[in-house]
């Protein structure tokens, strides 16, 4: 694994925490400017075209913040994503591991036999 792919690797839990963090901005943004929406509409107080910018730009902002903390791998995901394909590439070339699941099937064949009643009761009449 790169100094790269370890950089991101622990940095991705942080950067959805900072989205997640503009997403609460941007949610209390938007949520201010409709509250005040009679006012701001309001020609002497601000612009009709400086308050639909505001409310265009928290509304971008949202949907970005939102869109990076459900798109980017947290680090456990990416860990996965990163390790997992090695190992069944490790697994699958390796013959001794692939002989595994037979001796574990018949483990487990074995161990339930064991644990199954001797005589079955009948059902009767």
């Amino acid at each position: 694994m790169s100094g790269w792919e370890m950089y991101w690797l622990v940095t991705l839990d942080g950067i959805i925490t900072m989205a997640g963090a503009l997403l609460g901005v941007a949610g209390v943004g938007l949520f201010i400017i409709l509250l005040f929406l009679p006012l701001i509409l309001d020609e002497n107080i601000m612009p009709k075209k400086h308050a639909f910018t505001a409310v265009k730009w928290m509304a971008i902002l949202a949907i970005a913040s939102a869109l990076v903390v459900e798109m980017v791998p947290n680090t456990k995901q990416m860990a996965v994503i990163i390790v997992a394909p090695k190992l069944i590439n490790a697994a699958a070339d390796n013959d001794r591991l692939m002989q595994l699941p037979d001796k574990v099937i018949k483990l487990a064949d074995d161990w339930i036999a064991e644990l199954s009643p001797k005589d079955a009761p009948s059902e009767s009449k």
